[in-house]
């Protein structure tokens, strides 16, 4: 299956007010979060402070930062609200917010692993940024999930452990969407199709969300690392059960 690249990774920084963010700035915040990257950190055009917007190098990968004093717009975070039932408080903080940093990769997207390490680098970035920026939400789109500060960080700390990835952020990455297709009952992974160029869906016979969770946050961080594709019949081992790849008409 070719890689079809359809969109790019974006993070939105939620944040109180307007801030400044210069390239000293930007790269004393990296320091703080993921030392070790700081120094291979490069300026791309103006980065002088108060600039609404400017580029930097980041783990090798170019990215835009963009100060907008306006709120982000409630279509692009509500339903991250819906899909985090751990942060009940998640809405009333979000529309709380009056200023908001756009972070995203810059350039087009070449095959699964520069993918990958857009959105890796994108990740770093966007959690480096919140301390400073006095963020209290990130908004990870286009899976459109809505994270608190600690975690998000924390998520991308442990991505970013040794020269090896450790965990990914799927918590970030991806949002799971549970409910029913033909009569059975399904669970859909989306925000994948910049990584995948597509999403992911598994459907079963009984409602049983945790399993089917658990299944869709395996395959996608298999298919993640892997730069994997499926095609229409391949099939997957996931613990104690076998997995059938089809293509979902209609659907990327």
């Amino acid at each position: 299956m070719t890689f079809n690249f359809q969109g790019r990774v974006i993070a939105y920084l939620l944040c109180p007010a307007v801030i400044d963010l210069g390239w000293d700035v930007i790269k004393r915040a990296v320091s703080v979060t993921f030392p070790r990257f700081a120094e291979g950190m490069a300026p791309l055009g103006s980065c002088s402070p108060g600039s609404d917007g400017f580029g930097f190098v980041l783990a090798g990968v170019p990215l835009s930062c963009i100060v907008v004093p306006a709120a982000l717009p409630r279509t692009e975070w509500e339903v991250g609200t819906l899909a985090n039932p751990a942060w009940p408080g998640a809405a009333g903080v979000a529309s709380a917010q009056r200023a908001h940093v756009v972070i995203a990769p810059l350039g087009e997207v070449m095959d699964r692993t520069d993918a990958l390490r857009k959105a890796v680098a994108c990740t770093m970035a966007a959690a480096a940024l919140m301390p400073v920026a006095e963020a209290e939400a990130v908004c990870w789109y286009p899976a459109q999930t809505l994270v608190q500060p600690r975690t998000f960080i924390a998520m991308a700390q442990e991505m970013m452990t040794g020269d090896q990835l450790g965990s990914l952020p799927l918590d970030a990455w991806m949002r799971l969407e549970f409910g029913r297709m033909e009569g059975r009952y399904a669970a859909v992974a989306r925000g994948l199709v910049p990584l995948l160029g597509h999403d992911l869906m598994v459907v079963g016979d009984a409602a049983d969300p945790a399993t089917q969770g658990g299944l869709l946050y395996n395959v996608a961080g298999y298919l993640i690392r892997e730069g994997r594709s499926f095609a229409d019949g391949d099939t997957m081992d996931v613990g104690t059960d076998r997995l059938t790849a089809r293509h979902a008409e209609g659907a990327p």
